[in-house]
């Protein structure tokens, strides 16, 4: 039991760490001592914006309100905390600290704003009324999925490890992406995250594409048959992929209801995990709410309202530019 649970966390741990490298390596950046969340966030945010520009996408079914995008933006907030400022760079750059402590349970509080940057996506009728299988099948599934099937361009849009699927025994990029993946597995990976890789896998595997298919696969393998086969079904239809949202899904659940053991390493040196789910955190709302700015100026308003006046979302994202205006050719569907 235990070395299971120390397994999962593990497991998570490297997750996050290895979506953050995938993302830092798609960007051109480089992992280094000084690198900067604004500088990640910014090239980021640029990135996803140009491959937006021109894009076609399903009409969303609602506009959202001022005060669900307000609150995202708080949650965000509340994820980075009143210590913000030492997890703004990638490597730690201060003296460690007595005081600090692992923060687990921000992943669950992590997936929680996923699912609510997700709502924005839904019908008046659909919000709250829908149970999780449901709500996958809206955004994931394999008949008329919005991401999967309707405009699976966006997920392209929002980079690795987002434009991955997986089956029982395979994860692919989408077709599109199939030569950025390539060039994303051929990466050098510098000698400390290889150690990092290796220690959180049991030494089964030193770079964070490899890590991320063997997630998106066990995600599919163990994870989905469970949750979205009917009674007394053993299997799922052969189209059936594991998506990004199935990942995370899967390890909200871990750490809500499974044993999870925190490495002696990681609650020994709490930093590197208390960043990454700050930055991971950050990375899919920016992603996801510039697809919804694309057909809401209510995102550009709501964020300069937050930014202006939130005494940490102010000074972190200082000088980017998240959102942008212009509207998405939008097509009913």
């Amino acid at each position: 039991m235990a070395q299971a649970a120390q397994r999962r966390w593990d497991w998570i741990h490297a997750f996050l760490a290895a979506t953050l490298h995938a993302v830092i390596d798609y960007l051109d950046l480089r992992v280094h001592r000084h690198l900067h969340f604004q500088d990640f966030i910014q090239a980021y945010t640029q990135r996803v914006q140009a491959r937006l520009q021109g894009a076609s996408v399903p009409a969303l079914p609602r506009t959202p309100s001022p005060e669900e995008l307000r609150y995202i933006f708080h949650l965000e907030g509340e994820v980075w905390g009143n210590h913000w400022v030492r997890y703004t760079f990638f490597f730690d750059t201060a003296a460690p600290s007595n005081g600090e402590i692992l923060e687990t349970f921000r992943f669950v509080m992590a997936f929680f704003i996923i699912d609510r940057c997700l709502d924005l996506f839904l019908s008046e009728q659909d919000l709250g009324n829908l149970g999780r299988r449901s709500r996958r099948r809206k955004f994931f599934g394999r008949n008329n999925g919005f991401f999967t099937v309707q405009a699976p361009h966006l997920l392209a849009s929002l980079g690795p490890p987002f434009f991955l699927y997986a089956n029982t025994r395979q994860a692919l990029p989408l077709a599109s992406e199939r030569a950025t993946w390539q060039r994303l597995q051929a990466s050098s990976i510098p000698e400390a995250l290889r150690g990092f890789y290796r220690h959180t896998t049991n030494g089964k595997h030193h770079h964070f594409t490899s890590i991320l298919e063997r997630a998106f696969v066990r995600a599919r393998a163990d994870f989905l048959v469970p949750k979205l086969s009917r009674r007394n079904q053993k299997r799922l239809p052969q189209q059936t992929y594991a998506w990004w949202y199935d990942v995370l899904w899967h390890y909200s659940e871990s750490m809500r209801y499974r044993a999870v053991a925190p490495s002696h390493h990681a609650q020994t040196r709490p930093f590197f995990w208390n960043r990454s789910i700050r930055w991971f955190t950050s990375l899919v709302v920016t992603g996801l709410l510039n697809i919804v700015a694309r057909q809401s100026p209510l995102v550009k308003t709501e964020w300069q309202h937050m930014q202006r006046h939130h005494p940490v979302l102010g000074p972190l994202y200082a000088g980017v530019t998240r959102f942008v205006g212009g509207v998405l050719h939008v097509h009913r569907v």
